[in-house]
């Protein structure tokens, strides 16, 4: 099963069997944009800095997801 049969949202509206291209290039600008962000503030991000980030926004966004999943299976399941 691919994610976007499991995750609709994540699908291309051209080709719901890939990965739309909005979240491809939410992946593109993140880490340029986490780099600019720091520079302005005068924060210095080392690269494991931020691959600590990223994989604390990986946790996050995919915590979501398990709880957007739970509370549709209960609405389904009950209402």
């Amino acid at each position: 099963m691919s994610i976007t049969n499991k995750y609709p949202f994540l699908g291309s509206s051209v080709d719901s069997e890939k990965i739309s291209l909005t979240i491809k290039s939410f992946g593109v600008w993140l880490i340029p944009a986490i780099i600019f962000i720091g520079k302005n503030y005068d924060i210095e991000i080392a690269e494991t800095d931020l691959i600590d980030i990223i994989n604390i926004l990986a946790v996050v966004a995919g915590s979501i997801m398990t709880l957007v999943g739970l509370i549709r299976k209960v609405v389904n399941k009950y209402f």
